[in-house]
């Protein structure tokens, strides 16, 4: 009789602890899919970008004056089919203005450079390149 009451609780902790163990299941977040590395055709194209405006002159006097449709219409010659992108061009010091035509629904991918002034002149610019797909 008394091993009859033993085998009842065993079974009850038993079940009690299935119990918990399905409830910490559902409660803890699934894993979802990882979102946080950028896709390699996008990181290429920024780093090219991005490489090309920092090396060449030109384009980084269209940076240091602000001048956005200098630097668009350079990125428009080499952007691949299927991304979008924009950019915002700011004083190093001011904090960070996401621009409004972002779309919301899309992953967006971005990466800053520095443009440091020229030899005569300290004005460092950081420009920032949004790359996102147009299929997404």
């Amino acid at each position: 009789m008394v091993n009859k009451k033993a085998y009842l609780k065993t079974l009850e902790a038993v079940i009690a602890a299935m119990i918990l163990l399905l409830f910490i299941g559902e409660v803890l977040p699934h894993k979802t899919e990882d979102t946080a590395s950028t896709p390699p055709d996008i990181e290429t194209m920024q780093q090219t970008i991005l490489k090309s405006i920092s090396s060449r002159e030109n384009l980084r006097a269209c940076v240091l004056t602000e001048d956005v449709p200098c630097i668009v219409s350079f990125i428009n010659q080499i952007m691949k089919e299927g991304l979008s992108y924009s950019i915002t061009i700011t004083d190093a010091s001011s904090s960070l203005e996401l621009p409004i035509t972002l779309p919301q629904d899309k992953a967006i991918y971005t990466k800053t450079l520095v443009i440091s002034s020229t030899t005569t002149d300290y004005d460092p610019k950081l420009i920032r390149l949004h790359v996102w797909r147009d299929f997404e």
